[in-house]
């Protein structure tokens, strides 16, 4: 229970993972104990678990409802895929030899080069025990959920493919290195070092855009399986307190290497990643949140303030409420929302970038004040967080209509689906319908390139490079809000970016919106 309570997320992952390692010890067992005594303790263990669910039930559920229903879940876009890509592969393997940085799904199952060793020892044991052929079983089992997006689909609640359970693979390995130095003058060496060599080559050639810090794990590998071979033959030779201490210093040096080549500039430098100590209440309450602070501001009521984007939610520390925020538990309506008017900014359900300075969200949403590093700007268009609608538009008129029009939309008309419109008629209650904004609500102008440095536009492609830009000409109604509507955009970068192109003015307050066709 209070495993459930205090992160009910990894505690899914390992009922999996505890499953697994039951169904592979017991099937050692089988014989032994009978079937009769082994369905018992599965139904004393898993009475004992749903007890434990309903001891933190309180929290537990909300939490797990909130999970089934995020937006996350719903834009699963790797469950239609039945492998994951080359990349991924390379790297699961380096993974192996060294901790990497994030890859593909939270692979990120990296031991210290002892682990490896141990693996590859213990495959190549003359000893044939129960216990060695179960974590040999054990290991490729997780082998193959790690290989296979419906693996991270499953260890996460068949929501999104993610493989946040990998620690499990990094123990198992842990475990099978310290069952093959409790057995060392079992192996066999030749074999053993022959599989040490095939590895080191296997991580030369996929290494090449690893640099020096995969060279330094090839290296250790090198010592660690010529220290394991060395400490067998001690072992042989009756010297078993100088091969403990020779294969403890060996795992102990590797443990070292990889730690200082991941969280160092000698490596991956992940540590430089964090914030710095004693800098974190200063990157959360920036300037922007400052202004907000020390600004007296009308306390009247429910309202909403415009920072700009951040993923450190700088308004959870500041107890602002804002439209920008990380959650991972963001509610699916409201990822469709964003979807739906081509919000430019939208890369990922979890993330909100607030509303781009777009004047009849910031209006529709209750947003009185926009922040920025100089100044506080009042809306006072800002709607109350509660308001009703007279007019009403089903969903598919709303999504045949373009972004910008849907936006209009909003302003006149209820969205209502099927099942709200089937209480409308139960409650006997009419209402005026549409099918669009009203005319002259959403006006195309024309747009002219008159100037370009490091970009270009040609044949429908728009070309550019870092700090590229392009001057824009055209015209305004007056009393409107301008937006640059890109229609068709995609990007052949292979580099994740929140935002690749922007839009300003001279004359505007704020960056031009723009909308995602």
């Amino acid at each position: 229970a209070l495993a459930f309570m205090s992160n009910y997320y990894f505690m899914y992952m390992n009922t999996i993972l505890c499953g697994i390692y039951l169904c592979v010890r017991l099937f050692g067992h089988y014989r032994e104990y009978g079937i009769r005594k082994i369905l018992l303790l599965i139904l004393k263990m898993a009475a004992a678990w749903i007890w434990g669910v309903c001891l933190g039930a309180v929290i537990i559920l909300p939490s797990v409802y909130a999970f089934l229903h995020n937006a996350r879940v719903d834009t699963a876009v790797e469950e239609a895929q039945n492998f994951y890509s080359i990349a991924h592969y390379r790297k699961m393997i380096l993974g192996f030899f060294q901790t990497l940085p994030m890859t593909n799904g939270w692979t990120v199952h990296g031991t210290a080069i002892g682990g490896l060793a141990g693996v590859l020892m213990l495959f190549t044991s003359k000893k044939r025990s129960r216990e060695n052929c179960q974590l040999k079983i054990g290991f490729v089992v997780l082998l193959v959920l790690l290989c296979i997006p419906f693996g991270g689909k499953m260890m996460n609640g068949f929501a999104y493919v993610t493989n946040r359970w990998s620690y499990g693979m990094a123990f198992l390995c842990a475990l099978m290195a310290a069952q093959a130095v409790a057995d060392l003058k079992e192996q066999n060496t030749k074999i053993f070092l022959i599989l040490g060599v095939a590895a080191g080559i296997l991580a030369a050639a996929l290494s090449a855009s690893n640099g020096k810090a995969m060279r330094y794990a090839i290296a250790a590998l090198a010592v660690t399986v010529l220290a394991f071979a060395l400490g067998a033959i001690l072992e042989r030779k009756q010297r078993k307190r100088l091969a403990g201490c020779l294969v403890s210093f060996v795992v102990f040096a590797g443990v070292c290497c990889n730690l200082i080549t991941f969280f160092t500039p000698v490596g991956y430098s992940y540590a430089a990643r964090f914030t710095k100590r004693g800098v974190s209440e200063s990157v959360l309450l920036n300037r922007a949140v400052k202004n907000v602070q020390n600004a007296k501001l009308a306390e009247d009521g429910f309202y909403r303030v415009e920072l700009p984007s951040s993923l450190y939610n700088c308004s959870l520390a500041a107890k602002i409420n804002t439209t920008e925020f990380y959650y991972s538990v963001i509610p699916k309506s409201m990822k469709d929302l964003y979807v739906s008017l081509g919000m430019a900014k939208y890369e990922r359900p979890n993330v909100m970038h607030g509303l781009e300075n777009r004047q009849i969200l910031k209006n529709m949403l209750c947003v009185r004040y926009q922040s920025d590093k100089k100044r506080i700007t009042v809306n006072e268009d800002a709607l109350p967080v509660g308001y009703t609608y007279d007019k009403i538009m089903h969903k598919e008129d709303y999504d045949s209509l373009t972004p910008l029009e849907r936006q209009a939309a909003l302003l006149e008309y209820a969205v209502l689906d099927d099942d709200a419109e089937k209480i409308l008629e139960k409650q006997g209650k009419t209402f005026e319908r549409g099918k669009r904004p009203s005319d002259g609500a959403v006006i195309g102008g024309n747009l002219k390139i008159t100037g370009e440095d490091r970009a270009s536009w040609k044949d429908g492609t728009l070309k550019g490079k870092k700090q590229g830009r392009m001057k824009l000409k055209f015209q305004t109604e007056e009393k409107s809000e301008t937006y640059l509507v890109l229609k068709g955009l995609s990007s052949r970068s292979k580099v994740r970016k929140k935002q690749i192109l922007s839009v300003k003015s001279k004359k505007a307050r704020f960056e031009i919106p723009m909308c995602a066709v």
